[in-house]
């Protein structure tokens, strides 16, 4: 794992590992990727998003609020999920 990570990022895995907030290192890189992916998506849509705004294919304020708090809370079952 050292080999994979730098020393500042193999400390910090260890101590998340080590306070409980991960049951192991594995769970707490699983986490990480996952979090990468859905960077990686999130950035996708701004773009795909960007583009229908040029287009004039726009939501409401209500509609992009919504879907932000159902994605958070989506994020944040999934972590206490991973965490247990």
């Amino acid at each position: 794992m050292g080999e994979i990570l730098s020393p500042e990022n193999a400390k910090f895995l260890q101590d998340v590992v080590a306070r409980g907030e991960y049951p192991s290192e594995k769970d707490a890189l699983d986490d990480a990727v996952a979090l990468l992916r859905r960077r990686e998506a999130f950035r996708r849509d701004v773009q795909a998003g960007r583009a229908q705004a040029r287009a004039g294919q726009l939501l409401s304020a209500d509609e992009v609020f919504s879907s932000l708090e159902e994605e958070l809370a989506e994020i944040e079952t999934a972590a206490q999920s991973k965490r247990k």
